[in-house]
């Protein structure tokens, strides 16, 4: 998951079984080995937390003491930019590639029912009368979580799939898998990000995040801060004083003037008037807009409208397919209106004293 610096990262892992312990097998951070904190809120579950204090990735692998089961936390940490979404929705790549998916006719689910290998899964409720071959296949938990394969070969009799290439660990009873490209008349896991990731990057400006950075402390030499990538206006600056509180910095109309003024060509702000020398050390912050980033992995999340985003990626796929599947060009009107409905969701009301402090 994509977290900030500063935060705690957080993850639940189901294994049914209570009253389990954790060895550790693997680790690794910005600043070495670590362990999480492990809670079991319910029965069962386990809760696997840290305060990630380095941006950089975040890896830990163990092993539980009664199943053995084998579980993988990773925090993918931004020191940067932290998006001010406190209460926002936020939405995974994986929800948004299936809920497209669903409304394209071209996803289907699995929950193994049996020990299978690892070129083999075993589902008696859903490998019946139709072959699967040809269908992308992704791992939704278990061992070999997020790992992509393809079925090359469906066994009706024994209600058995064939993929390549093999995974690492044997697929275990109780597994949770979806396949995409239906018949192979579908679409391609990577054709999903891909898209959904257009449709998230041209949601700009309509929509634009909320943003607060730390652009460091101020050094009455210069006068002058950089703003951080990601920040694309700002609307208010503020040092911590020596109270520990944040104060604002007024806005000046003109270079030079009492306040602070900004630099869209080089992406810098500066900071003028009597408070130079009192302001010397302190550190600042900024608030402001920025972009809704594109998703790379699974669990990186959004705090774009999910609705907005399937809408809009349905009606961007559906003529794709429309040579494979006819039918779908049923599904581009009525998806497009329903994108377009929804931009008076996702339109920011910007402060109306934002000022550009990127490009032009």
């Amino acid at each position: 998951m994509a977290i900030y610096v500063g935060e705690t990262g957080t993850e639940t892992v189901d294994l049914a079984v209570a009253a389990q312990t954790f060895v550790t097998d693997y680790s690794t951070g910005p600043a070495g080995g670590w362990t999480p904190t492990i809670t079991e809120p319910y029965t069962g579950g386990y809760t696997f937390t840290k305060l990630v204090t380095l941006a950089g990735t975040w890896v830990w692998t163990g092993t539980s003491s009664i199943t053995g089961d084998v579980v993988t936390i990773q925090f993918d940490v931004d020191a940067n930019v932290v998006p001010a979404t406190a209460g926002a929705r936020l939405t995974t790549l994986a929800e948004l590639r299936r809920r497209a998916a669903d409304n394209l006719f071209d996803l289907t689910t699995y929950l193994t029912t049996a020990l299978g290998t690892t070129t083999t899964f075993i589902d008696v409720r859903t490998i019946q009368g139709e072959t699967m071959n040809g269908r992308e296949l992704v791992f939704t938990s278990g061992s070999n979580i997020g790992q992509i394969v393809r079925i090359t070969g469906t066994n009706q009799a024994t209600n058995t799939a064939t993929f390549a290439p093999a995974v690492s660990v044997a697929v275990a009873a109780g597994t949770t898998l979806e396949s995409y490209n239906k018949r192979s008349k579908g679409y391609q896991i990577d054709e999903y990000r891909r898209t959904i990731n257009r449709v998230i990057s041209e949601s700009y400006p309509l929509a634009r995040p909320l943003v607060m950075s730390s652009v460091g402390s101020f050094d009455d030499l210069t006068r002058l801060l950089t703003i951080p990538a990601g920040v694309e206006e700002i609307y208010a600056v503020e040092y911590q004083g020596a109270d520990g509180f944040w104060h604002p910095i007024r806005a000046a109309q003109y270079t030079g003037y009492a306040g602070w003024t900004a630099d869209q060509f080089n992406s810098q702000i500066e900071v003028g008037g009597p408070i130079t020398s009192y302001l010397n050390s302190y550190a600042v912050r900024v608030i402001g807009y920025g972009r809704h980033q594109e998703l790379a992995s699974d669990a990186d999340t959004t705090s774009l409208h999910p609705e907005y985003i399937v809408a809009k990626t349905t009606a961007l796929m559906a003529p794709m397919g429309m040579d494979r599947v006819p039918e779908r060009a049923q599904l581009i009107m009525r998806f497009d209106q329903q994108a377009r409905a929804l931009q008076t969701q996702i339109r920011t009301r910007r402060n109306s004293g934002s000022r550009k402090v990127r490009g032009v």
